[in-house]
C-alpha cells in the first residue's frame, strides 16, 4: 500500500498503478459523502462529512493538498447555508493554503475565489467581492506572456462599450472599437479568448470588426 508500480505497457496504452492506504480510503470516501451531501442540498451532513474530511486530511501533513480540498468544501457546505460567519475563516484557509501550495496563480485557487466572492457577496460587502470578481477575471483572461501589462477587467468595459454601441447603432461606434482595438493590441490575452469576442462581435453584424479580432489573435 502506497507504493507505486514500474510503468508498463497494455496495446498502444502505457500505465501505472498504485494501492491506497488505509488513510486514503478513509478521506476519499468522507470527501465523496461530502460531494454527494452538497450536491444534494443537503448542507449539515455536507459540513459534517467535510469536518472529517479534514481531520482525515491532516493525517497527511498540515499542508496535503486533501486539507485544502476539505477546508473548500466544508466552507462552501457553511456558505450555503447562509452561514457566512464560519464560511468566510474557513474559506481563506483553503486560499491561502492551495497558493502556498500551487502558487497564486495557478487555476487550482479559482475555485477558493470564486467561493470566497460569493460569501461576501451574500455578506453584502460588494467592494470585497468586486476584488475577489476582478482578481477571477483576470486570471481567467488575461495571457502567458506580460499578463501585468493590462487589466483584462478594462478589456470588458472597452468591449461592453462597442457592443453597446452595435446595439443601439450610436455614432461612437467607431470611436469604441478603436479604443478596444488599441487596447487588445497591447493585452495579451488567453489564445482562445479571441475567437469568443470575435463572436460575440458577429452576432450583432459588425463583420469587419470581429475580422479585425481574429487577426490579432
Amino acid at each position: 500500500p502506497g507504493e507505486v508500480s514500474h510503468v508498463e505497457k497494455l496495446g498502444r496504452m502505457f500505465f501505472l498503478v498504485r494501492r491506497s492506504t488505509g488513510n486514503e480510503e478513509n478521506w476519499r470516501s468522507q470527501y465523496n459523502e461530502g460531494l454527494q451531501a452538497l450536491q444534494q442540498q443537503r448542507y449539515q451532513e455536507a459540513a459534517s462529512s467535510f469536518s472529517i474530511t479534514v481531520q482525515e486530511a491532516r493525517k497527511f501533513g498540515r499542508e496535503d493538498p486533501r486539507v485544502a480540498l476539505g477546508l473548500q468544501g466544508l466552507s462552501q457546505s457553511y456558505r450555503l447555508q447562509k452561514d457566512y460567519e464560519r464560511a468566510e475563516p474557513v474559506a481563506r484557509q483553503s486560499l491561502a493554503l492551495f497558493e502556498k501550495l500551487l502558487g497564486s496563480e495557478h487555476s487550482g485557487v479559482l475555485p477558493s475565489l470564486e467561493n470566497l466572492a460569493a460569501i461576501e457577496l451574500g455578506r453584502q460587502e460588494f467592494g470585497g467581492a468586486s476584488q475577489y470578481y476582478q482578481s477571477l477575471l483576470s486570471m481567467r483572461w488575461r495571457g502567458t506572456k506580460d499578463p501585468a501589462r493590462v487589466d483584462p477587467v478594462t478589456v470588458l468595459e472597452k468591449l461592453s462599450a462597442v457592443l453597446t454601441a452595435a446595439y443601439f447603432r450610436d455614432a461612437p461606434l467607431e470611436s469604441a472599437f478603436r479604443e478596444f482595438d488599441q487596447i487588445i493590441s497591447r493585452a495579451p490575452l488567453r489564445e482562445d479568448l479571441y475567437a469568443g469576442i470575435a463572436q460575440g462581435l458577429f452576432r450583432v453584424e459588425l463583420v469587419a470588426e470581429a475580422e479585425t479580432v481574429l487577426q490579432r489573435g
